[in-house]
């Protein structure tokens, strides 16, 4: 009997020492950073917390315009973020609430993947600002005509996988 109540404490006192190791291991793995091969960001680098989209739909053209609003970590003080991005038509992007322009360059574009949009920065930015248009060449938009649906309206489809690289609805990679 005595043997039981003194492996019974010693298995009390040993589960949480298992637990709080067991939840520092956890730690670790999710603050490592993983590069995507299917994606140009660099999430060692910079990664995006969120996002807003402010976005109008213009059925009669085909097209989506409007801006996307990235909240960053800038987790290396870097002075670049990539995105993915695939036959956007950018007219500006902007930095911080102030929205002061910045400028950007797109880099070789690669089948399947889109290309890399790379974003000058600060190492204090937390806000980007991305102004733009989509055209019909989008490859992430699939317009219905309403002859083509059900309900006989116009419908969309937007297909948020990275294969399509749209930086408005990307996985927030940055």
């Amino acid at each position: 009997m005595f043997k039981k109540t003194v492996l019974t404490k010693s298995l009390i006192l040993f589960i949480p020492f298992l637990m709080i190791l067991s939840c520092k291991q956890k730690e670790e793995t999710v603050n490592q950073s993983v590069e995507d091969p299917h994606s140009f960001s660099k999430p060692a680098v910079a990664v995006v917390e969120h996002l807003d989209l402010d976005i109008k739909v213009n059925f009669e053209n085909q097209q989506i315009s409007g801006k996307v609003v990235w909240k960053i970590n800038n987790k290396a003080k870097s002075n670049e973020i990539i995105f993915d991005d695939s036959k956007l038509n950018i007219s500006k992007i902007t930095l911080g609430t102030e929205e002061k322009e910045t400028t950007f360059t797109y880099g070789e574009e690669k089948e399947f993947l889109g290309r890399p949009l790379k974003v000058t920065i600060t190492p204090e930015t937390k806000l980007i600002t991305i102004y733009y248009t989509t055209n019909k060449e989008a490859s992430a938009l699939q317009w219905l005509n309403p002859h083509q649906t059900a309900g006989k309206k116009a419908s969309l489809f937007i297909y948020a996988v990275r294969k399509h690289c749209c930086p408005q609805l990307d996985s927030l990679s940055g």
